[in-house]
């Protein structure tokens, strides 16, 4: 076996058997689950309180589809960024500190490989959640509201999915350059926080990456939202730090 795909198999097995995949997995899935729930019933709840106030009009409160996509992209938007910093910041910084990366090199990786395949792999298990739990969302959205449109879940998966490898672009980066696992988490986290302040400005939500943040929530109005440039901004920014993840390690002393 190659070592290129026998360390593509460690990393597939190491979210599969560990931690990460729970911490992934079962967040998305809870919100993606009682979100239309949620939406559903507060809307015949709020509804009776304010028929008992005598101030309900039939027509203010209805529950739909709307609805239950804005309570699920709010979520995915505060949830998701958490979750990746975690699991991917921590992952080539902590192969450096336990010493479990220089086997790993010895064997014939290339550094180079390494920091893709790791991209490439957390990338995969980020985009299949965001799959599974918006189709998720979609299923039981159907069974309570009929008329979902079908774009929506395809609109949500694709900014998710841009944002998502974006985010996790950064925490390897930003895992690369630090030595142990807590100073690489805290940066990113900064960052985060950083770009969450960067997008209440309307040149960064319109012209960089920022504007998927407030795009996951606004995509499934059906307004005209650019994400185009948004989303090209992504798309650049995520393979330059890639390559810079790479230069970065291959000079790195282990």
């Amino acid at each position: 076996m190659s070592p290129r795909r026998a360390f593509l198999q460690k990393e597939i097995m190491e979210y599969l058997r560990t931690w990460r995949i729970w911490l992934l997995v079962l967040p998305v899935l809870i919100f993606a689950i009682i979100g239309p729930a949620f939406s559903y019933f507060t809307a015949d709840f709020t509804g009776e309180v304010l028929d008992i106030a005598d101030t309900y009009e039939e027509e203010t409160i209805t529950p739909d589809w709307f609805a239950a996509y804005s309570q699920w992209t709010y979520s995915l938007r505060q949830i998701l960024p958490v979750l990746l910093v975690l699991i991917a910041g921590s992952t080539i910084a902590g192969e450096c500190a336990t010493g479990t990366a220089i086997p790993i090199l010895a064997s014939g990786l290339s550094r180079r490989d390494f920091v893709v395949l790791k991209f490439a792999v957390a990338s995969g298990m980020a985009c299949a959640v965001i799959v599974a739990g918006t189709l998720t969302i979609h299923l039981i959205s159907l069974m309570l509201y009929p008329q979902v449109p079908w774009l929506a879940p395809v609109a949500v998966i694709g900014v998710a999915s841009l944002l998502a490898m974006l985010l996790i672009a950064m925490a390897l980066f930003f895992s690369t350059i630090m030595p142990d696992v807590f100073g690489a988490v805290g940066l990113e986290m900064f960052l985060f926080l950083a770009l969450a302040a960067a997008s209440l400005w309307e040149p960064a939500r319109r012209y960089s990456p920022v504007g998927l943040l407030t795009s996951l929530s606004d995509i499934v109005k059906y307004n005209e939202i650019n994400v185009l440039v948004p989303g090209i901004s992504a798309v650049v920014c995520t393979i330059l730090l890639v390559m810079m993840s790479v230069s970065v390690f291959e000079r790195r002393e282990l």
